[in-house]
């Protein structure tokens, strides 16, 4: 019996250890959905370039979102990603230089002295 269960614990274990070994590459292009071993294998496998898009928050009347930019850079920067097929893209900067249009409601401004 001892040793029918030694050889279920090892084959369990080899499996294991097999299984690991033909992980998936993520799918994702996007640093942020990574875990840094899965960006580590990513950059051994070849990827060379980061894609940091910039978006911003700012008002265009009321029927468009207030960060309607930073979900198209986010769009197209992982299509671009894609596309080069050896580039990751972090995450979104969400903030841009605005300072004309401050008195207009939902743009926000960050002063430095």
């Amino acid at each position: 019996m001892r040793n029918i269960l030694r050889q279920i614990a090892a084959a369990t274990v080899l499996f294991a250890l097999g299984h690991t070994a033909f992980a998936q590459v993520p799918a994702t292009v996007e640093l942020e959905n990574l875990t840094w071993t899965e960006l580590r294998d990513q950059i051994h496998a070849g990827k060379t370039t980061i894609i940091i898009p910039i978006g911003g928050t700012e008002q265009s009347g009321p029927f468009v979102a207030l960060g309607k930019h930073n979900i198209r850079v986010k769009v197209l920067s992982e299509r671009i990603a894609q596309g080069l097929g050896n580039a990751i893209v972090a995450p979104v900067i969400a903030y841009v230089p605005e300072g004309a249009l401050v008195q207009i409601g939902g743009l926000y401004e960050i002063v430095v002295i």
